[in-house]
């Protein structure tokens, strides 16, 4: 484990894309695109726990088809799950935007706890928890299924290449 200082770090802030803190950094060293936002306490502890988990397998739980879904994503996917630490459902959909992130360098997820970051509550009208933002266009509230999530994902992350003549 690495501790930086947000504010006299600048290099390490920029190099992993850390945008608030407290800020929780999880993955290899030059692929860190698991984030927890905010104090892991309560429920999301959960979420810290199974993402380390996660990470030591190398290997994402969901299913197979959903994995190579995935891999069809070809533009930059950025997913925020909006949490607080009282729901015994959130981590699951936590996890679930941290096992997506496994399957495609284009997809990175954020876990915000909503108390830590009021604003950012407000500014995506969270009023409902657990909710997810999509590349801060595609919303969805409550617990969500993988295969809901995908869907969402290939909406966003998919762009057809242009047909070249010759």
């Amino acid at each position: 484990m690495l501790i930086h200082d947000y504010y006299t770090e600048v290099d390490e802030r920029e190099k992993y894309n850390v945008e608030r803190v407290p800020a929780i950094i999880l993955g290899d060293y030059e692929n860190a695109k698991m984030k927890y936002y905010g104090n892991p306490a309560g429920y999301e502890f959960v979420t810290i726990l199974e993402a380390v988990k996660l990470l030591s397998r190398g290997v994402s739980p969901l299913g197979l088809a959903v994995r190579k879904s995935l891999r069809k994503v070809n533009q930059p996917v950025y997913i925020q799950v909006f949490v607080t630490p009282s729901g015994p459902q959130f981590p699951s959909v936590a996890r679930l935007a941290h096992a997506v992130s496994m399957e495609n360098t284009r997809i990175a997820a954020d876990v915000i706890e909503i108390s830590e970051y009021p604003n950012l509550a407000r500014m995506y009208n969270v009023t409902t928890v657990p909710k997810t933002i999509i590349n801060q266009l595609v919303q969805l509230s409550g617990v969500i299924s993988e295969d809901q999530l995908t869907e969402k994902i290939l909406e966003v992350g998919v762009k057809s290449l242009p047909l070249q003549l010759e």
